[in-house]
C-alpha cells in the first residue's frame, strides 16, 4: 500500500463453498488467505486501523448470511502513515442465549501492512508535485532573502564562536 492512495479491502464468507473456490472470487491485488470462521445467521465484520489509516465505512457492519450465496463486505483503507502498520479485521456473530440477544467475536485477523510513499503515477499527479515542490521551494527561498543564515546556521555559528572563546 502507499500513503494516500486508496485501495479497496474485501472479506467474504460463503458456508456453500470450498476455501479455494470463496479465494478466487476476491478481486484486486494484494494477498488473499482464508480463515475457518463459526458463523450464525447474523453476522458483523469490523476493519480498523488505528491512527494509520482512514477506513470507510466504520464500525461494524452487520449483514445477514445467507445458506446459497456468497456475503461480501468492502472498505475503503487509505494509509496515512508510512512503515510497518496494522489492520484488524473482526468477525462477531449475532447470537441469542436465554432470551438475551448479544455478539460474540469468533474470529480476528491482525496482519501487519507496509506502507510506501506514494510517488506520483499519472501526468495530472506529476505536474500537481512540481508545482507543489516548486511553491514549497519558493517559500524557503523567500523567507531566506540573499543567502542570509537560516536559524539554525546562525544558531551553529553561535557555537562555533562559543567554542573559540572556551579554547583561550
Amino acid at each position: 500500500m502507499r500513503v494516500t492512495k486508496t485501495q479497496t479491502i474485501q472479506a467474504k464468507l460463503a458456508v456453500h463453498m470450498t476455501p479455494n473456490e470463496l479465494i478466487a472470487t476476491l478481486t484486486g491485488p494484494g494477498k488473499k488467505e482464508s480463515q475457518p470462521l463459526l458463523v450464525s445467521d447474523q453476522m458483523s465484520a469490523t476493519l480498523s486501523g488505528g491512527g494509520a489509516f482512514d477506513i470507510s465505512p466504520s464500525g461494524p457492519q452487520t449483514q445477514w448470511i445467507s445458506r446459497n450465496q456468497e456475503t461480501s463486505w468492502s472498505w475503503e483503507v487509505t494509509p496515512k502513515q508510512q512503515g510497518t502498520q496494522e489492520l484488524t479485521l473482526a468477525f462477531d456473530a449475532h447470537i441469542t442465549v436465554g432470551g438475551r440477544e448479544g455478539t460474540r467475536t469468533v474470529n480476528t485477523l491482525t496482519r501487519k501492512i507496509e506502507v510506501g510513499v506514494a510517488w506520483p503515477e499519472s501526468l495530472s499527479e506529476w505536474l500537481k508535485f512540481v508545482k507543489e515542490t516548486g511553491e514549497n521551494l519558493g517559500r524557503k527561498f523567500r523567507s531566506n532573502p540573499a543567502g542570509a543564515p537560516l536559524p539554525s546556521q546562525k544558531h551553529d555559528e553561535a557555537r562555533r564562536k562559543t567554542a573559540v572563546r572556551r579554547r583561550r
